[in-house]
């Protein structure tokens, strides 16, 4: 664990240098990293990754060939058909489980790779963000969600655009992969909406209050409506252990609201940046997910996850409204905040 973390506390300072480099290099080396990202997901030890096991064995027993594909084909542990048919692909030319894992992997750090590479100020600094927050749980468990949402996040400037039908497009395609790609739509018409300050903070004390007030209530209509049942029953049956979590004890509830109230309060400095008010929107409507279901303990994280993973967008900007010479302290802030996040989500692995 010490050799992880020393090798992070590295790249981060190494991607903090590039970061204000050369274009040209910073992208050559972004590249790079998502090359060697992929292949360390790739060729995981499948024992020490819970999901590993289970997707090995649906691949394993999934149709030999593309040539005895057949739409009525019905996946083992999970029902996105356009995963499965990933499975067919790679099995038609060979039965090798790592090859499979590996093709999942690199075919979504494709995607991740546009999206840093589009998207993001400072791609490098994203990437550890990406690292210490999201890696270990999504490129190494919860494989079909890591690449819907890349998918999804894609769409984000037709979003921006108010180019619906070209945003749907994204939006089935990753709901092939999972189905929790289509709690994405709602942002399309929230955006339209102008979020000013008090919106925001209003909407997030009435989402705490609707948590503390109406939980019961609303962990009884999502365990009993066959919507959410359809799409995720061990996540929020009764009977299932995964399903309940800390509720509002939940600490990732209160670093989400504490970086959106960041984010909103300081609006003036940050608002020159491009998209500052659709990315405030997205994540807004990701905490307030985690909020208002958070005694759903996976349920809560997998929908809201879709558009959390702007924080690769928004704090590469906050650390952008420094000077050049005030950069320090807030990257070594960011460190620490990412080394907790690294450390909680490896240790259990490394």
């Amino acid at each position: 664990m010490v050799t992880a973390i020393t090798a992070f506390v590295l790249f981060y300072f190494f991607a903090l240098s590039a970061d204000f480099g050369s274009r040209k290099h910073k992208l050559q080396l972004l590249q790079i990293a998502c090359v060697a990202l992929a292949l360390i997901a790739g060729f995981r030890n499948p024992n020490w990754w819970s999901d590993t096991i289970g997707y090995n064995y649906s691949f394993t027993y999934a149709t030999n060939s593309l040539f005895d594909y057949s739409f009525s084909d019905r996946p083992w542990g999970y029902t996105e058909k356009g995963f499965y048919f990933l499975g067919v692909i790679v099995k038609t030319f060979t039965d090798n489980p790592t090859v499979y894992f590996l093709f999942i992997s690199c075919l979504t750090w494709i995607f991740l790779y546009k999206y840093f590479h589009k998207y993001c100020a400072l791609p490098l600094i994203g990437l550890c963000v990406y690292i210490a927050r999201f890696y270990s749980g999504r490129n190494m468990i919860q494989i079909r969600e890591c690449l819907a949402i890349p998918i999804v996040l894609l769409a984000s400037e037709h979003i921006v655009k108010r180019e619906f039908w070209k945003f749907m497009i994204y939006v089935v395609i990753g709901y092939q992969f999972h189905r929790s790609a289509i709690f994405a739509v709602p942002l399309y018409f929230l955006n339209w909406y102008d979020f000013k300050k008090k919106h925001i903070y209003w909407g997030i004390f009435a989402s705490f209050a609707f948590a503390f007030v109406f939980g019961g209530w609303m962990k009884n209509f999502v365990s009993t409506s066959q919507f959410f049942l359809s799409m995720a029953q061990s996540y929020v049956a009764e009977s299932s252990e995964k399903a309940f979590g800390y509720g509002l004890a939940n600490p990732m509830i209160y670093y989400q609201t504490f970086l959106l109230l960041i984010f909103t309060y300081f609006e003036d400095r940050f608002k020159g940046f491009k998209d500052y008010y659709f990315l405030r929107t997205a994540y807004f409507y990701s905490t307030v997910v985690l909020i208002i279901l958070c005694d759903f303990a996976v349920l809560s994280a997998r929908l809201s996850t879709v558009y959390a993973t702007f924080e690769t967008l928004i704090i590469p900007v906050i650390l952008l409204v420094f000077k050049k010479e005030e950069r320090m302290l807030p990257a070594l802030a960011i460190l620490g905040v990412l080394l907790v996040f690294f450390y909680t989500n490896f240790k259990s692995y490394i």
